[in-house]
C-alpha cells in the first residue's frame, strides 16, 4: 500500500479515494489501518442492494526543491 501511495504522490495526487462494501470487514480494518477515513455511505452501491462505503485519504505532495525549481533569466 505504501509504494502504491508513494506513486500517487510522485505522479501529484493529493488525495486517494475508493469504495469497498460494508460487510467486507477485512478490507475496512485494512484501509483504517492506513490511514483511510469514511466519507460517505453509498446506498445500494453493490449487487443485491448492498451499501458501500466512500473512503479516502490525503496524501502529501513533495515541495520542490531548489534544484527542481524553474530557473527564469
Amino acid at each position: 500500500m505504501r509504494a502504491l501511495e508513494a506513486e500517487f504522490v510522485a505522479a501529484g495526487c493529493r488525495s486517494i479515494l475508493l469504495e469497498v462494501a460494508v460487510n467486507n470487514r477485512p478490507a475496512l480494518v485494512f484501509y483504517k489501518k492506513h490511514g483511510y477515513s469514511v466519507l460517505k455511505t453509498l446506498r445500494r452501491y453493490y449487487p443485491g442492494d448492498l451499501d458501500g462505503l466512500l473512503m479516502g485519504k490525503s496524501i502529501a505532495v513533495p515541495t520542490p526543491t531548489a534544484s527542481s525549481e524553474p530557473k527564469y533569466p
